[in-house]
């Protein structure tokens, strides 16, 4: 997902404009070109597109969750442009303990998320890794966060299954002030299975 700016201003924020084929989702003035939805990932996003001028304002994410009977889990990646971080967290119902793991970077040298949701990212800082890897049909959120001060270690690797083809929403529109858009894919359902070890 990513969020940032030059838009026209004055714009309703409403919009059912089903995008079915590749379309760029900014213009080459940076504007968002690609307001509305798909049923895949239909807008091709170019960050160098985005203006020089916003583009300390720019914030890119990767944002997953796998739920089941006995745990819930989440793990993210971010970037917002002076800093990156990455974030693993879990749920044991079980027990009804949760934990946490992260790593915080004042840069935006460690990472860069891919431009589509199939690229891979790996994150490696302060003894932490983070690997999206996607070979279709899986995509393996692999992590390894050693223990530090007084959060515990945290390790695992999920498969999760879905192809391009697969049916999600995309969406693309302007915030309610001038100057902002916003820009996410969202796959639900997706069957996940591995393991995760905290201690």
């Amino acid at each position: 997902s990513s969020a940032g700016e030059e838009q026209t201003a004055d714009i309703p924020l409403y919009n059912d404009f089903e995008i079915t084929q590749a379309t760029p989702l900014l213009d080459a003035d940076g504007s968002l070109g690609a307001w509305g939805w798909a049923r895949q990932a239909r807008m091709t996003y170019d960050r160098t597109l985005v203006k020089q001028s916003v583009s300390d304002r720019l914030k890119e994410w990767e944002f997953y969750c796998v739920m089941s009977p006995d745990c819930y889990m989440e793990i993210t990646l971010a970037d917002i442009s002076w800093a990156e971080l990455t974030m693993v967290s879990v749920v044991d119902y079980l027990t009804g303990e949760s934990y946490a793991n992260l790593r915080f970077g004042l840069s935006s040298d460690y990472f860069t998320l891919p431009s589509d949701p199939y690229g891979d990212t790996v994150f490696d800082n302060a003894g932490a890794h983070v690997s999206y890897a996607y070979e279709e049909p899986i995509r393996t959120l692999s992590f390894d966060f050693p223990w530090a001060v007084v959060l515990p270690a945290i390790k695992g690797a999920i498969a999760i299954e879905h192809r391009p083809s697969d049916e999600r929403l995309a969406t693309a529109m302007p915030f309610d002030f001038a100057g902002s858009f916003f820009y996410t894919n969202k796959i639900v359902g997706m069957p996940a299975a591995g393991e995760i070890t905290v201690n």
